[in-house]
């Protein structure tokens, strides 16, 4: 890849609005799944990285056949599980920063309520193969493009690694690759790890636009997408000397090329805006989809701009926070 002058706006702004925080205050969700067991290791790894408050909550969802029944039991589970979920917690986390909370009724509000006004939330994912045809998101996915603040997706089995591999992030080529260079830079450096920037110039309007017939000079459009891809390696090597940066351009659609960079990766960085309206009726969001199916912990940063307004979006309610265990976030058997 070759190296250009760099005309891309300069990172020191995003980097000092935004991830460069003395302290983050972070929401742990859980239930009594290998998922959850993921999301709470990660938060431990966090912690001891990074300066944290952690409000750590369950959600016990009525059941339409009980009714009354057994709800003190339901409770009991639950409170047993932030228990655990606190007493892993407390050597990384300062008592008076650990907090938890034991919420009652929808597992999706529920949790959108808790995370109101935090920095990060963070949830695990059972990762299951998806149809090709129809899937069924789970919760998580469903957060990534609801939730107000970010939100970290881990994979069931995840657990630390001395060696975990680099910090991928997406670039999309707007305005919010700013925001989302820079936290991922700050990411790779609180992991003592290398910076990948991966940029796909392939898109579905690209495509139509090529099988419609029209002359389009596709060596041109490549050497476009690759000075801005440039352009955005230079800036954060200016704006983080001592970091190992380096850019990976693709011409596969953007889920498949992060996908693929980001297999032996410790932290998958993606926005949440997105591609273009009719980019998202034909594949729908690259990081609805990389929520959906993650290959590492991944971390969707929400536009600073959907910050300040309140999401009124329906989530329809399917069960477990990964989707994948039937009613309630909490099952009144199992262990941690």
């Amino acid at each position: 890849m070759t190296s250009t002058t760099s005309t891309h706006p300069t990172l020191l702004p995003a980097i000092e609005a935004g991830p460069r925080r003395t302290s983050e205050r972070v929401v742990l969700a859980i239930d009594r799944s290998a998922a959850s067991d993921a999301a709470l290791l990660w938060t431990v790894d966090r912690a001891q990285r990074t300066p944290v408050e952690v409000d750590v909550v369950t959600v016990v969802k009525p059941d339409p056949v009980l009714g009354d029944v057994m709800i003190e039991e339901f409770m009991l589970n639950g409170e047993q599980l932030l228990h655990h979920a606190a007493d892993v917690l407390r050597p990384a986390v300062a008592a008076e920063s650990l907090r938890t909370l034991l919420a009652w009724g929808s597992p999706a509000r529920e949790i959108l309520a808790a995370a109101e006004g935090a920095d990060l939330l963070v949830i695990g994912t059972a990762n299951a193969t998806r149809h090709p045809v129809f899937h069924h998101p789970s919760i998580a996915a469903r957060l990534a493009t609801v939730a107000r603040c970010d939100l970290a997706i881990v994979p069931a089995g995840w657990h630390a690694h001395p060696d975990s591999g680099p910090v991928v992030a997406g670039v999309a080529g707007d305005d919010g690759d700013r925001v989302i260079i820079a936290i991922a830079a700050c990411e790779a450096e609180r992991l003592g790890a290398r910076l990948v920037l991966v940029h796909s110039w392939e898109s579905p309007s690209l495509t139509a636009l090529l099988s419609s017939g029209l002359t389009i000079d596709v060596a041109v459009v490549e050497e476009k997408h690759q000075h801005m891809l440039d352009d955005a390696v230079s800036g954060i090597a200016e704006a983080f000397p001592e970091l190992s940066v380096s850019g990976v351009l693709s011409d596969v659609p953007a889920s498949r090329a992060l996908r693929t960079a980001a297999s032996d990766a410790a932290l998958l960085v993606v926005g949440s805006h997105g591609w273009s309206a009719l980019d998202r009726f034909f594949v729908g969001s690259t990081s609805h989809d990389l929520a959906t199916s993650p290959v590492c912990p991944t971390l969707v940063i929400r536009s600073r701009s959907h910050r300040a307004v309140r999401s009124t979006t329906a989530i329809p309610d399917t069960g477990a926070i990964d989707g994948t265990k039937g009613p309630g976030l909490v099952e009144p058997h199992g262990s941690v």
